[in-house]
């Protein structure tokens, strides 16, 4: 089965094109500081940037994304499965699981275009 990368909002590309200027030449967006061909930023230095701008205890790199489960769930008018596909949560239910292979990709989308305008 083919992966595929969640969809970006239109907005989310034209940034992400204007940061090729910067980053262009690197595999990843934020790459890591020992290996930057080949390995991301730690999980660890988002929360240590967080801690640096006085952010320490209130906020986690983790809790956007639950901030961001939160607001979509409450605000956005689409369906939870396809909002917890979008954040890369796994079907809990097996057999579900081992026979729905759908991605969603219109849908999320859309979700991320709504995001993107929230």
């Amino acid at each position: 089965m083919e992966t595929t990368c969640p969809p970006l909002s239109h907005p989310s590309v034209q940034i992400l094109e204007s940061l090729r200027a910067l980053s262009g030449r690197h595999w990843f967006l934020f790459p890591g500081v020992h290996n930057s061909r080949s390995t991301p930023i730690r999980s660890e230095t988002m929360n240590r940037a967080l801690k640096t701008m006085g952010f320490g205890g209130l906020q986690t790199g983790h809790r956007f994304r639950g901030l961001a489960s939160t607001i979509m769930n409450e605000q956005s008018g689409f369906r939870s499965e396809m909002i917890e596909h979008q954040l890369a949560h796994r079907d809990r239910n097996k057999v579900r699981s081992a026979y729905n292979h759908a991605q969603y990709m219109a849908e999320r989308h859309e979700l991320m275009q709504w995001w993107s305008g929230y």
